[in-house]
């Protein structure tokens, strides 16, 4: 805010982390307690993927391999690993899947895929995953055993995506506007359009469906002086409307599992003490803001709502966790990342396997 005075009058509650500590709190039976993050090590160059347990610490690495892995997505029972890499025999992407139980690791794309994370069907037998056709964007869905590839879409540009969660609708940044692709009679629907000569300084990118799939988030550039600001739209292309505008513009939206609030980053007060952001989260329907700690970015909430991890970068590049209220803040990595190469995605909170 231009004024701490103006962001202190906003709040009913803000938060401010104590020091960060390092103890091992008792794990929540049911609960989702494993990400996945793509990492490199310092003293290392290659990027790999790892598994942490944010209740116990304990971490491993899933792929100690050469190629560039990025691009995460759990299938929706846990036991499969999508991620995108490049082939050992090419210089193209491929789309592997990695058994979580044994370790295997297959290729079922070969060729040209983008490293934006691929979205899983919700019956866990089909990936939905973007290539690069010359110098345009294609939409493509194939089953996990490699069969049946198929083109859904071509279009001139296609960036970030999102599946709604019942499985029937795409949102796609496209054109610098927003577009909604449904899966069952394989239409796309313009949402936002911004004219090709607008596109320096006008855009609309990081779409997310709400949980009841009803509403899309995403972040919106006005003019070429910016700031980024969050907005709403409903997924019929109704009620567009802003959502919050901070005046040193704010990240990507974060939904609450239960679509009650919206989480983002921004800058606590400017120029005059760049890099202190802190996590925003704020209702959809208006009620308590409530800011937490600086220094932070890029967080993410467990699907139970129950806890938040963030990059903290107050002494160097770590992970950290928190409660969802602030409180329990501590490290889960102490200074043995050079850096994360999936910043700009959500991690990805492992779903709990049958019987876990």
């Amino acid at each position: 805010m231009k004024r701490m005075q103006k962001l202190l009058g906003l709040l009913v509650g803000v938060l401010a982390f104590p020091a960060l500590a390092q103890t091992t709190p008792t794990p929540e039976p049911g609960a989702a307690r494993e990400i996945a993050f793509t990492a490199v090590k310092v003293g290392e160059t290659q990027t790999d993927i790892y598994l942490l347990n944010v209740d116990t610490g304990e971490m491993r690495n899933l792929t100690n391999s050469p190629e560039t892995e990025n691009g995460l997505a759990w299938s929706p029972d846990g036991m499969w690993l999508a991620y995108t890499a490049q082939l050992q025999e090419s210089n193209s992407n491929g789309l592997y899947i990695l058994n979580m139980k044994s370790g295997e690791k297959r290729v079922i794309v070969k060729t040209a895929v983008r490293d934006i994370p691929p979205m899983w069907m919700p019956e866990g037998d089909q990936i939905i995953y973007l290539t690069s056709e010359g110098e345009k964007s294609a939409l493509n869905i194939i089953n996990t055993d490699a069969t049946q590839p198929r083109q859904l879409l071509l279009e001139d540009e296609i960036g970030t995506i999102d599946l709604s969660f019942d499985g029937t609708q795409l949102v796609l940044q496209m054109g610098g506007g927003l577009g909604v692709f449904n899966l069952t009679n394989e239409t796309l629907q313009p949402l936002i359009q911004i004219p090709e000569d607008e596109r320096l300084y006008n855009d609309a990118s990081w779409p997310k469906w709400s949980p009841d799939g009803q509403q899309i988030a995403y972040l919106y550039l006005e003019s070429m002086y910016g700031p980024y600001e969050i907005y709403l739209i409903n997924g019929d292309g109704s009620n567009n409307h802003r959502f919050v505008k901070e005046d040193y513009g704010t990240t990507k939206p974060v939904w609450w599992p239960d679509g009650s609030k919206i989480m983002y980053v921004a800058e606590i007060c400017g120029v005059q003490c760049f890099g202190h952001n802190a996590i925003y989260i704020r209702g959809v329907n208006g009620g308590q803001l409530t800011i937490l700690g600086s220094d932070v970015s890029f967080p993410s909430v467990s699907p139970d709502g129950s806890k938040i991890v963030y990059h903290d970068f107050s002494a160097s590049h770590n992970l950290a966790v928190m409660n969802a209220d602030g409180t329990h803040a501590r490290l889960l990595t102490n200074g043995i990342f050079e850096k994360f190469d999936d910043m700009f995605w959500d991690f990805a909170w492992r779903p709990v396997p049958a019987g876990e």
